[in-house]
């Protein structure tokens, strides 16, 4: 009661529970949504299919998706693909566990050389999906979603491999 008289908002008596406190927390400043990050990929991404184009060139996006929680942050990870890559490579950080890599002037075989390289430089299980301008997409809308297709495609036949070698 004293600390309400002292101006304050909120107050929890000890011993809490975690959830006692997120409630409160949610109660005072509304709920954090995870964000996205689509629309800015979408974007870059429509500049560079302009470019593209105009140079009459292939182009590749992977989205990549770790399974799990992986113990280092996503922006680090991002920074050691940077590093792999070439200078005209972009990484993107789509969300907290997808990473969308643009490769300029590469086509699918291309994209499959550098998935290839990274796999075993990220830590945790990670995923891939591929789409290439113009094969798979005239614009970034199209690229983006069979990319995705194919990631997701990935991931639901890894998850078919697992229960297979477990005789499921």
């Amino acid at each position: 009661r004293q600390a309400v008289e002292a101006g304050a908002v909120e107050y929890l008596i000890k011993p809490f529970k975690a959830a006692e406190l997120v409630k409160r927390v949610v109660k005072l400043i509304g709920y954090v949504k995870e964000e996205d990050h689509y629309p800015e990929l979408k974007e870059l991404l429509k500049k560079e299919i302009n470019r593209a184009k105009r140079g009459n060139e292939s182009l590749s996006l992977v989205l990549t998706q770790c399974n799990g929680k992986v113990k280092i942050e996503i922006s680090k990870i991002a920074d050691q693909l940077k590093n792999k890559l070439r200078d005209i490579d972009t990484v993107f950080e789509v969300d907290k566990n997808t990473l969308a890599l643009i490769l300029p002037v590469t086509g699918a075989d291309g994209a499959a050389v550098v998935i290839k390289k990274l796999k075993d430089k990220l830590p945790g299980k990670w995923y891939f999906g591929i789409g290439t301008y113009p094969n798979n997409g005239k614009n970034e809308e199209e690229l983006i979603n069979f990319a995705k297709e194919s990631l997701m495609k990935e991931i639901s036949d890894s998850g078919q491999e697992t229960a297979e070698t477990k005789g499921i």
